[in-house]
């Protein structure tokens, strides 16, 4: 059901902790939150591993999660307010613009990213990445205006 979209996995047991790391790579486009969520849902339910014992431990089943990757959430503006994000991100209002983040509203419906306590390492203090070559004028993305894209949440913001 993932098609091209996946993900991989490892869990560490480092003396009495368990730690479990997984990258995914998640459903692209704006319009695909809900396939996202299907993406990031059937991820949990289907990857296992074995410990020692031969058991079967899911992703939940450990002392620390880190999930990373290419999640593709996105800021959901409609196309006509594209510069009105733009102007949120330069004046750095990360809080406005979370109120727009298909990942915290997916969250906060517990669509997505909520099982087994799952949440943000801290604050987001960092401007969402968006595809747009600096000193480059504006240019339409196939039929659609630029996307902002929030799927950088654990990296630098230079993706």
């Amino acid at each position: 059901r993932l098609g091209n979209k996946g993900a991989v996995a490892c869990r560490l047991c480092v003396f009495d902790a368990t730690f479990v790391f997984v990258n995914a790579h998640l459903a692209a486009h704006l319009e695909k939150v809900t396939k996202r969520n299907r993406n990031y849902r059937d991820i949990l339910e289907n990857m296992w591993f074995f410990d020692g014992n031969f058991s079967a431990c899911g992703l939940l089943d450990g002392d620390l999660l880190i999930w990373l990757g290419d999640l593709n959430y996105r800021l959901d503006f409609p196309k006509t307010a594209f510069s009105r994000a733009v102007k949120l991100i330069s004046q750095r209002k990360f809080s406005e613009l979370l109120s727009k983040d298909q990942l915290t509203i997916a969250r906060a419906r517990n669509e997505a990213f909520t099982d087994g306590g799952l949440r943000e390492a801290g604050r987001i203090e960092f401007a969402p990445t968006y595809k747009r070559a600096l000193q480059m004028p504006m240019k339409k993305k196939s039929s659609s205006e630029p996307v902002i894209d929030d799927d950088d949440k654990m990296g630098n913001g230079e993706g």
